[in-house]
């Protein structure tokens, strides 16, 4: 079966044309791409171009196991960290999209994405910290930063799928959303409006919001960080506040 991935990211608004069909032109067969064996070795200071990265991406998220995941993020990480030091927040951002559109695509395997993303994160933090070390005055570009490029496009898609009523969809998403908060790549004020959003209309009834929270709340509450992100988040008193609501 041919691959949705280029049907699912042709309503993101991160992708321009440009980006579908270099999308499009990885997943088709083509003769003239080279074979791994043929591609010689780059510098890692160089930045990869979009088809590169994309071809580099997509292998990754498609052969991605829990017995590889640990060398496989290792390789996710070293594009990531390429496309930011290209400068260039278009290139960020469709990395982001790329593995959020997986997840939609592949939920079973979101727990394995949101490690790529979380050693990705790891990385790019490692890389603002050694250009410190150098500069002293050095601050990192929230614009071409991985990791906000994932949690802008991520709280995008949620909403989206909310508003279309994509309840496997907003799950999904909701899943990876959870455990990005857990692990720190999203805080807990990024993510609070949402937060708001679904007491709100879990409180009116809304079945789709309803199940989003719950999975969502499911990764704060087992997480060894659950006493702060329940403080940070004021869930016992909107929890509390849902249940006096007469529709519940």
């Amino acid at each position: 079966a041919s691959c949705p991935l280029p049907r699912l990211c042709q309503t993101c608004p991160f992708l321009s044309s440009a980006s579908l069909r270099y999308l499009g032109e990885l997943l088709a067969p083509a003769a003239h791409m080279a074979s791994p064996k043929s591609v010689r070795w780059e510098s890692w200071s160089r930045t990869l171009d979009r088809c590169t990265a994309t071809k580099a991406l997509c292998g990754i998220l498609n052969k991605v196991s829990p017995a590889n995941v640990d060398n496989l993020a290792h390789r996710f990480s070293e594009v990531t960290v390429r496309a930011q030091r290209s400068g260039d927040p278009e290139e960020v951002e469709y990395c982001a999209v790329l593995v959020i559109k997986r997840c939609v695509w592949d939920p079973s395997r979101v727990e394995l994405f949101a490690k790529l993303v979380l050693r990705a994160a790891d990385e790019a933090e490692g890389e603002n910290l050694s250009w410190r070390s150098v500069d002293p005055y050095y601050l990192d570009d929230p614009g071409t930063s991985f990791p906000t490029a994932v949690e802008v496009a991520l709280l995008h898609e949620i909403n989206d799928a909310l508003r279309q009523h994509r309840r496997r969809d907003a799950c999904a998403l909701s899943e990876l959303a959870g455990r990005l908060v857990v692990s720190g790549v999203i805080s807990t004020d990024d993510i609070a409006d949402l937060i708001a959003l679904l007491f709100e209309e879990t409180s009116r009834n809304s079945e789709i919001h309803c199940a989003v929270l719950s999975r969502m709340l499911r990764h704060f509450l087992a997480s060894t960080e659950a006493s702060y992100i329940i403080d940070a988040l004021s869930l016992l008193v909107r929890v509390e506040e849902v249940l006096q609501e007469d529709s519940i």
